[in-house]
């Protein structure tokens, strides 16, 4: 699916109407029965609710790797990984 706007079209109508569109797909119950298969379920929140929900999981999943210090541990565990640990940041 694309969308492409022009320079000066807001971009708010634009994207009500496509989370509106994803919602109402989200209900199909083909759709809902193939990603329940793997482990799936649909929420069909607003574009602030999912930001909202990945800012707060990406919150939990620092806290976790920080008070894991899993950074360390994946740098003491495989050699190979120091190169590309040391590159992320912190």
């Amino acid at each position: 699916m694309a969308r492409h706007l022009r320079a000066r079209e807001p971009a708010a109508p634009v994207l009500a109407r496509l989370n509106g569109d994803l919602k109402a797909a989200l209900q199909a119950v083909d759709l809902k029965a193939s990603l329940a298969k793997v482990g799936v379920e649909p929420r069909g929140t607003s574009a602030d609710e999912g930001a909202q929900f990945l800012r707060a999981e990406f919150n939990k999943w620092k806290q976790v790797i920080t008070d894991g210090k899993i950074r360390e541990k994946l740098i003491a565990w495989v050699p190979r990984a120091r190169r590309f640990v040391r590159a992320c940041p912190a």
